[in-house]
């Protein structure tokens, strides 16, 4: 019998602690910490993409942290999983903990079953992670940063990040720079970032994209003057996985918009 992941509802400051300590009391291999948030939205997506629970079995389990607590912004989480406090994480068997979102991505591609999403030969990889690269650092990265020197999230991150207002409107310029020039490189091809194949690139981009504009935080990203990118935003959340990755893996939600982009 395949089972899915097995849940500690709560996480960190709920059902998963017991003496401060972190509790898990599966055989799961694998722990997987994540919230709301697009980082932990890239991981989920991914993951759901690439088969789910058919394809990792009792492997891995799934403990979603509370960040609307800020208990990802102290121990045990800080001193047991990640030290910056930052969402979400992987907790390998051998203790390894894995942070920042493509990195798990890539991880996961590897130890899944099915085909992967990064490439089957060389060429592929290069590809996939050379559009990953140019869309998380040419439009996901300045878009939340763009987020991150609102009024919203200087309260937010107070404490944990540095508050620069003034930085905002450089980092929308560059955001829609490459906005406008992915416009132009999609139409007439595709129907992916990487042509005939769905990718790591497509599940970041969108996972970002599509998390900044149903929650609201970033609404500027998608335009109608944009229109291969629109139609290309369309046939991703045509997939199932785009629309189940909204909510955290056990299907509750904590916290608001960008609570758990570290």
């Amino acid at each position: 019998r395949t089972a899915g992941p097995r849940m500690v509802r709560g996480g960190v400051g709920g059902a998963g602690r017991r003496g401060g300590r972190l509790v898990v009391a599966t055989a799961a291999t694998m722990r997987l910490w994540e919230s709301n948030g697009p980082n932990p939205r890239c991981v989920r997506q991914f993951f759901l993409e690439r088969g789910g629970r058919a394809a990792l079995g009792d492997t891995l389990e799934v403990c979603v942290v509370n960040t609307a607590r800020r208990d990802n912004r102290r121990p045990p989480y800080t001193t047991e999983v990640n030290s910056l406090g930052e969402v979400p994480a992987l907790v390998l068997a051998s203790g390894t903990v894995i942070t920042e979102s493509i990195p798990i991505a890539e991880y996961l591609d590897e130890v899944m079953a099915g085909p992967s999403l990064v490439g089957s030969n060389p060429e592929e990889r290069a590809a996939t992670r050379s559009w990953t690269r140019k869309v998380y650092l040419g439009i996901c990265h300045p878009s939340l940063e763009w987020w991150r020197c609102t009024p919203a999230a200087e309260d937010w991150y107070r404490g944990t990040r540095v508050f620069n207002p003034a930085a905002a409107p450089a980092l929308r310029a560059t955001a829609e720079r490459m906005l406008n020039w992915l416009d132009l490189h999609l139409d007439g091809r595709g129907p992916w970032l990487v042509g005939d194949r769905f990718s790591l690139a497509d599940v970041v981009l969108f996972a970002f994209l599509d998390d900044m504009v149903t929650q609201g935080y970033v609404p500027w990203v998608m335009s109608p003057t944009r229109p291969a990118m629109t139609a290309w935003y369309e046939r991703v959340l045509a997939r199932p996985a785009s629309v189940q990755a909204r909510n955290v893996l056990d299907g509750g939600g904590e916290g608001p918009a960008g609570a758990g982009a570290g």
